[in-house]
């Protein structure tokens, strides 16, 4: 999937497609993964990075989208009223994939010379070690060197490009795990919330997607989007002088579960109101124990 989403954005660059529409692709392409899965950028962001305004952004993914280079839609929960965009890569049919073919073509054919070559230079070495009439053996070693050399030259064979699939539509996504389910579900989770208190899409990121795998392993995957929606929504005084950062939802994952379960949310100030509670409790204590010893001495 990988080499799919390669050639889609080398496939870019050499369209002929303006070269503003071009810019906003590669700069959506910066959002998708290695696999070059969906991404959810908003417009406001692709504003920034792109250095282009709002009507641009717009209007560029619109041809994008009509001349099939990507493939747009709606995003989000079901009952809520606000969804992120989607952006998928995509082809369009009119589309030559010889050129795309070829150079496929020929990264297969260096990996299988550069094989080949380290085969023959394995079989060199092999031939060399054995002296020459030494025993009876020897000739059984060199008879193996030579069938594998042999055999590996079908290696170098010529490739038929039409064997190549001229859709990469057709190919066949990786499953994903039940981590990587587990991680997108609590990012959608946390991206709706955060939407909804602030009217802002939250940053997203290689250090913020590392964050959110951390937090997700720490708590049962079923769990984990729902303590994020629980954690955007805390009231605590910190969490909304940090805007509700993911590096603090990380930190405090097990006491933040600890609230969602119970259903008692732990703020500062509850903190502090049960700090002197537990304090003038403890005092009257030790009032008791004094007034028992002053009886006592009597």
């Amino acid at each position: 999937m990988a080499g799919v989403f390669f050639s889609w954005r080398q496939a870019i660059l050499e369209s002929n497609l303006q070269p503003t529409t071009r810019h906003v692709l590669l700069t959506l392409a910066c959002h998708m993964n290695d696999a070059g899965e969906s991404c959810y950028p908003s417009i406001e962001l692709l504003c920034k990075e792109t250095g282009l305004s709002n009507r641009s952004v717009i209007t560029h993914l619109q041809n994008a989208n009509q001349d099939g280079w990507i493939q747009v839609s709606k995003h989000g929960f079901s009952g809520q009223r606000w969804a992120n965009h989607e952006y998928r890569m995509s082809w369009p049919k009119d589309f030559q994939m010889q050129e795309v073919r070829k150079k496929v073509v020929n990264e297969v054919h260096n990996v299988s010379e550069k094989a080949v070559n380290q085969i023959h230079d394995l079989n060199i070495k092999v031939v060399n070690v054995v002296p020459e009439g030494s025993e009876p053996s020897s000739k059984k070693v060199v008879k193996e060197v030579h069938t594998s050399t042999s055999m590996s030259t079908s290696v170098n064979s010529p490739i038929n490009p039409t064997t190549l699939s001229a859709t990469p539509e057709k190919v066949k996504p990786i499953a994903d795990t039940e981590l990587q389910t587990a991680c997108k579900a609590t990012w959608k989770s946390y991206c709706t919330a955060y939407f909804n208190r602030y009217g802002v899409d939250p940053l997203r990121n290689l250090s913020v997607n590392s964050t959110i795998k951390l937090f997700v392993k720490k708590l049962p995957y079923t769990e984990a989007p729902l303590v994020a929606a629980f954690f955007v929504n805390h009231n605590d005084k910190f969490y909304i002088q940090k805007t509700h950062a993911v590096p603090l939802m990380l930190k405090d994952a097990e006491g933040l579960r600890t609230q969602w379960a119970t259903g008692q949310t732990m703020t500062g100030t509850k903190a502090s109101q049960i700090d002197k509670t537990a304090s003038n409790y403890d005092s009257a204590q030790q009032a008791m124990v004094m007034l028992r010893r002053k009886h006592a001495a009597k």
